[in-house]
């Protein structure tokens, strides 16, 4: 009866009747399993118990981020993680000449920090792979219009862009085409000592093609 009592009151009954009859179905399907969930009925499974190649295929259940990236601006390290453990861990990677910024600006030559999304992965003739993030976030396009550094009408295209999983627009102040890729043709001794990007992050070849192995459209990436 209590179990009952909860789920009713959790059920959102406003947001049933706004919905079509296909989602509708797929609503009450996710109501249906909590309540089992919460009654017994089912075995709960723990976070630890499911493979970083498995996810809950019931509907209305969030996807778990087993696989993310961390990119330290400070120390120049990559490390891919899934969950809580490092997979891949890289050094000496490059950033943007001009450093790490909140807001990477066209032409500054910044890496901006943030968390993000992989919206492409590609093979690049200048750089092996490039592995593409979305900058600008919504985050990023409202600080920008805080700062009356963007106008509303370029907030909406880059709000647009990322509902819609496409490439913000780079054409704003904030430029854009920010990355993963490797190194190409460029001086490995160089690309270990300096920074000498753009924006991106740079890995050697290698790491690069190593890492495209584990990455996939969707993974985090957070660069601090």
């Amino acid at each position: 009866m209590m179990i009952s009592a909860l789920v009713f009151s959790l059920f959102d009954a406003k947001l049933y009747r706004g919905t079509c009859v296909k989602h509708r179905t797929k609503y009450m399907k996710s109501w249906l399993f909590l309540a089992l969930l919460l009654a017994g009925g089912m075995p709960l499974v723990g976070y630890s118990e499911l493979s970083s190649s498995e996810s809950p295929q019931e509907p209305g259940l969030p996807t778990l981020d087993y696989k993310w990236i961390l990119i330290d601006t400070t120390h120049r390290t990559l490390t891919l993680m899934r969950k809580d453990e490092a997979v891949l861990f890289f050094k000496n990677i490059s950033i943007g000449r001009g450093g790490s910024s909140t807001l990477h600006m066209q032409g500054d030559d910044t890496t901006p920090r943030g968390s993000y999304r992989i919206i492409s992965k590609s093979i690049s003739s200048q750089y092996k792979l490039f592995i593409g993030l979305n900058y600008p976030t919504d985050e990023h396009a409202e600080l920008a219009l805080d700062e009356n550094k963007i106008t509303p009408v370029q907030y909406n295209a880059i709000v647009r862009a990322n509902k819609l999983g496409l490439n913000p627009p780079d054409t704003t102040p904030l430029g854009g085409a920010i990355g993963i890729h490797g190194i190409g043709d460029g001086d490995l001794a160089i690309h270990r000592q300096f920074n000498w990007t753009h924006g991106c992050v740079a890995l050697e070849n290698d790491q690069i093609i190593e890492l495209n192995l584990w990455v996939e459209v969707g993974m985090r990436v957070q660069i601090y």
